[in-house]
């Protein structure tokens, strides 16, 4: 697993309901992105956990398919 900081912006809508911000004002926050790889079997468990604890209404989750690893069926969650 590979963890790199950084920093995000964003403008709570109307609507919403933000864990950190308010409503109409551009919030910039510290950020981390999670690169990891996980058998193809473990992709929605291991989804799924990251929605139940991360602090965004809509976390951003990309999974992508690797073909050519070493593994089969291995995916990247990013």
């Amino acid at each position: 697993m590979v963890v790199r900081d950084g920093m995000e912006t964003f403008t709570p809508s109307a609507g919403a309901d933000p864990n950190i911000g308010t409503i109409g004002i551009r919030e910039e926050v510290k950020s981390a992105r999670i690169f990891m790889q996980v058998p193809s079997r473990s992709i929605n468990p291991v989804v799924e956990a990251i929605r139940m604890v991360h602090p965004y209404e809509n976390p951003v989750i990309e999974v992508y398919y690797l073909p050519h690893q070493a593994r089969r069926n291995e995916k990247t969650i990013r």
